[in-house]
């Protein structure tokens, strides 16, 4: 068949020059585009693989054709067309070949142009790794790198329109858009910070305007990682001192709080004015909006930290409404001095930071960027001084204070630190020059009847001092906090008591005792600590006079024991029990007590015969777990079971009830408390003579009763054995000769 023949030396040509050609394509296509991701779409089109295959497959055909001529045994006649399967199989496979290849080359034509692949990545579906996406955001770099005016205009319209869909599926939702389209926004905006963007102001002005992200008059909940790719951003056109980005950003943020998050209106319900209809919305609103601002005033800072004044200058003056509404700038003195307070809480620090201002990390990042942001609050302090004063409250007037305690305080603390910022601001004189805050002086506010941004933080700070001494004296003591320290107290006590019962013979022996008394404990403690507006934070404030009870009853049960003690010994490990078996006590008349030797640690070095934490040799031992380590330590002492002491509990007798208000706050002890104040009770400050009369008008009287009596039977004949040890000076050792048998 001479089509055949035609077939093979057409495969041959393939073979020979288009193939070659389109490897080349592939480099042309890197060398063009500079982009990993049309490389990887450019290899996955369809026409592609099809050549590709058919190419391969021309080949086998071509091969399987000329095996059959070469082989076959019956010639065909000259004056016959004699077909074979082969033959049909070679045609048709060169047909496929011919077809690809055309459409192939139509591929490449589009890839070659970048207007021509556009429009045809547009059209075709977006998969679900965006790889096409990436693919136009490299092209989009490209166009603006080129300074291609009409492509990169399409490539942003397209881009915007992609977001913008995101935005409206997201509805009222928190939204997060795609990771690629974060880096596509960023990167596109490094592009157009680097090549000069004059050339193309407003696609460069667009990308930084940060509309990719919000949009224009349309709502759109801002999530925080949105917030953080913003503010990326924004560290990279501070950094790079583009201060017509940084503004075009500040002036689409101005429209977007007033028309895209504006603050709504609280609806109540007309048969019920009391019933809030949208009080979740209007929350959920403010705190958005709160968070915007908050935002745009760390920008301030940072832009104060870059010292682009003449930006701070048009950022100051800009606005869009007559009279003038400026949104992102703090309009009340209560406001910049509520933001001032919030910036250095250590409570508010979000983690991970998200104000880390360029060439800046870690804790240190962190401070530095809050003294930046603190000493912009103050440049908005001094701005105060320059607003047209229309209606309302006046620009420069004494901001509200806190209601509670503990915000009274931290205004109070922070005081200093806002006056030293503002003299830092007013020092600078280029900043106050360019943003014509020169003006503020003494004098000057003297003559226009105000006071100084230092008089007003002085006022301040007066009227917090006075009211929080007025406070301190007038609060009133929490009655549920007044419950805690009783319940607290009591559980305390309780178990302390019982923790000694293994100690103690139930029954008085013999005829004569030696009395020890425990009769409760007093503390004196802020009176805030039993306020419900503490204003700190007390710890443990509750159990304070409780703690002093269980030191009590500690030390005077030590110290009983301690006063029976007879004879001691001084003993390393195995020698201490040597003179133990040397004593050789009867177990049915005699125990150990075990004031902190540590039995496991002394088996593991050495074992000792018949040695565990409960006995040695049949003597029982009980382990002491509360004692004063200061009057006994590391010891066993050896007692008889009959000189253990009594415990007796008495009630308490009326007059001392009647003169504390004593509340019997445990029946099984006996224990009475009360809690007094000083101020209000002031017969009961003489108690404590060495302190000062302001001291006592701040505070309370915590008191604890309670009437122990402890029996212990005299004469006492106690044997102490200390463990020595190498690292205290606890006198020279024993030998085991110095012990005599009982």
């Amino acid at each position: 068949m001479p089509f055949t023949d035609i077939a093979v030396y057409f495969v041959i040509a393939i073979l020979g020059l288009a193939y070659p050609i389109s490897l080349q394509v592939l480099t042309r296509l890197d060398e063009k585009y500079s982009s990993v991701n049309i490389l990887k779409l450019f290899e996955k089109e369809l026409w592609g693989k099809v050549f590709n295959w058919s190419l391969f497959g021309s080949l086998v055909g071509m091969l399987l054709h000329i095996s059959w001529k070469a082989f076959l045994k019956t010639e065909c006649p000259k004056d016959q067309n004699c077909s074979y399967f082969p033959d049909f199989l070679l045609l048709l496979v060169v047909a496929v070949l011919v077809t690809a290849f055309l459409f192939y080359t139509k591929k490449i034509f589009i890839y070659y142009s970048p207007y021509s692949l556009v429009e045809y990545l547009k059209a075709n579906p977006q998969d679900d790794q965006m790889n096409i996406v990436n693919a136009m955001a490299d092209i989009f770099y490209l166009s603006i790198r080129l300074h291609d005016a009409t492509l990169s205009e399409t490539l942003h319209q397209y881009f915007y329109q992609r977001f913008r869909e995101i935005r409206i599926a997201a509805g009222e939702t928190e939204l997060t858009y795609p990771i690629v389209f974060y880096q596509l926004s960023y990167n596109a905006l490094i592009e157009a910070g680097e090549v000069d963007s004059k050339k193309n102001i407003n696609l460069s002005l667009n990308i930084a305007s940060g509309r990719y992200y919000l949009g224009e008059h349309q709502y759109t909940r801002i999530s925080p990682l949105t917030f953080t790719w913003l503010w990326n951003s924004l560290k990279f056109i501070t950094e790079t001192k583009n201060d017509d980005f940084a503004f075009e950003f500040w002036t689409n943020s101005h429209q977007f709080i007033s028309s895209s998050i504006p603050a709504i209106r609280l609806e109540t319900n007309r048969a019920d004015p009391l019933e809030y209809l949208n009080k979740e919305q209007v929350d959920q609103r403010e705190r958005e909006r709160e968070k915007f601002f908050e935002f745009h005033i760390a920008l301030g800072g940072m832009f104060l930290y870059a010292q682009r004044y003449k930006l701070i200058n048009r950022i100051f003056r800009h606005t869009t409404s007559n009279p003038p509404r400026f949104e992102l700038l703090p309009s009340t003195m209560t406001t910049i001095f509520a933001l001032f307070i919030r910036f250095i809480d250590p409570e508010y620090r979000m983690f991970p930071y998200p104000y880390h201002f360029f060439q800046s990390e870690g804790i240190p990042g962190e401070n530095l960027s809050q003294h930046w942001i603190c000493k912009y609050l103050a440049l908005t302090l001094l701005r105060q001084y320059t607003i047209n004063y229309h209606y309302g409250q006046h620009p420069v007037t004494r901001p509200n204070l806190p209601a509670t305690r503990g915000e009274k305080k931290q205004w109070l603390n922070a005081m200093e630190y806002f006056k030293s910022c503002t003299k830092e601001i007013q020092n600078d004189k280029e900043l106050m020059e360019t943003t014509g805050l020169n003006i503020i002086t003494s004098d000057w506010c003297t003559e226009k009847g105000l006071l100084s941004p230092g008089q007003i933080i002085d006022q301040v700070t007066s009227l917090l001092t006075t009211a929080l001494n007025r406070q301190e004296v007038e609060q009133e003591i929490s009655t549920a906090k007044v419950g805690e320290f009783y319940e607290k107290s009591a559980s305390m006590i309780s178990k302390h008591i019982s923790t000694f019962s293994t100690l103690l013979n139930k029954e008085k022996a013999g005829t004569t005792y030696e009395i020890r008394r425990v009769d409760g404990a007093v503390d004196l403690i802020k009176k805030e600590a039993f306020a419900d507006d503490q204003g700190v934070s007390y710890v443990d404030f509750n159990i304070r006079c409780a703690s002093k009870l269980v030191q009590k009853i500690t030390t005077e049960i030590t110290d009983g024991f301690f006063a029976g003690i007879k004879i001691n010994y001084l003993f390393k490990a195995p020698e201490l029990f040597q003179a133990l078996r040397q004593l050789n006590p009867d177990p049915k008349k005699y125990l150990l007590l075990n004031f902190g030797v540590h039995i496991p640690t002394v088996n593991s070095i050495q074992e000792i015969d018949g040695l565990s934490e409960t006995s040695f040799q049949n003597i029982q031992i009980i382990q002491v777990h509360a004692f004063n380590r200061r009057t006994i330590e590391s010891s066993l002492l050896l007692i008889k079971k009959e000189m253990l002491p009594a415990l007796r509990i008495n009630d308490q007798e009326g007059t001392e009830i009647e003169k504390y208000a004593l509340h019997l706050i445990d029946n099984a002890t006996f224990l009475y408390g009360t809690v007094i104040d000083l101020n209000q009770q002031p017969q009961f400050k003489t108690l404590f003579s060495n302190i000062s009369q302001e001291t006592l008008d701040t505070s309370v009287l915590t008191k604890l009763s309670i009437g122990i009596e402890l029996y212990w039977r005299q004469p006492a004949e106690s044997i102490q054995l200390k463990l020595y040890s190498e690292f205290h000076q606890d006198g020279i050792v024993n030998k085991l000769t110095d012990v005599k048998k009982l």
